[in-house]
C-alpha cells in the first residue's frame, strides 16, 4: 500500500507519516528530501523559498512528476517495503505518477490557519523563518496556486481520497488516521 500525504503548512502531515511509520510499520519517503539533495548538490542555502524555487526548477526541467519519480526510485533501490508513505506531494502530476504505480491513496491534512501559524512559530523547523501572519498566508498562497510545473497544493488537496482536519490533539489525529486505515482494510 502506498499512501501519499499532502496538505497545508504545519497541518500535521509529518505527524501522520510518523504515526504510520512508528505504529503501523510504514516506510517514509519525503519528496522534499529530493529537493534537499538537489540544494546540497548545488551548494544552496536550505530555506523554504529556496526549496520552492529548486522544486519548481526540477519540475520544469525534468517534468512535473520528477520528485515523485525520484522518491519512488529511491524507495525501490533502498528498501523494498509493502507499506510506504510519501509526504510533501505538491503537484498533481506527482499524484498521477503514484496512482499509476499501484495501490495508492492520497490523504489531505489541513487545520485552521491560526492553529497552523502557531505551530510554525513553536516548531522552528530547518528552512522555516519567522514570518508575520500576513507573510505566512501570502507564502502559503504561492504553494497553493502555482503554474503547471510549480507547487499546486490546492489542486493536489482537491484530488485526495481522504481529508483529515487536524484541529485537536495528536491522539485525535491518530484516531482519524486509524479510521482511514480501517476504511481501506489496512
Amino acid at each position: 500500500m502506498l499512501i501519499g500525504v499532502t496538505g497545508t503548512f504545519a497541518s500535521g502531515k509529518n505527524f501522520v507519516a510518523d504515526y504510520l511509520t512508528e505504529k503501523k510499520g510504514f516506510v517514509h519517503y519525503s519528496l522534499s528530501d529530493e529537493i534537499r539533495y538537489e540544494t546540497d548538490t548545488r551548494n544552496m542555502t536550505r530555506s523554504r523559498d529556496v526549496f520552492r524555487l529548486v522544486g519548481n526548477d526540477l519540475r520544469k526541467t525534468y517534468g512535473a512528476s520528477v520528485l515523485a519519480e525520484r522518491a519512488f526510485r529511491r524507495m525501490l533501490d533502498y528498501k523494498k517495503a509493502s507499506n510506504v508513505v510519501f509526504t510533501a506531494i505538491r503537484n498533481p502530476s506527482e499524484v498521477e505518477y503514484f496512482r499509476k504505480s499501484g495501490d495508492f491513496i492520497l490523504v489531505s491534512v489541513d487545520a485552521p490557519v491560526k492553529i497552523r501559524y502557531e505551530r510554525i512559530l513553536s516548531r522552528r523547523r530547518e528552512g522555516e523563518e519567522v514570518l508575520s501572519f500576513e507573510e505566512f498566508v501570502n507564502r502559503e498562497e504561492l504553494d497553493r496556486s502555482g503554474k503547471e510545473y510549480e507547487q499546486q497544493t490546492q489542486k493536489v488537496m482537491d484530488m485526495a481520497d481522504y481529508v483529515i482536519i487536524n484541529d485537536g490533539t495528536p491522539e485525535e489525529l491518530y484516531r482519524k488516521v486509524d479510521d482511514m486505515l480501517i476504511a481501506e482494510n489496512i
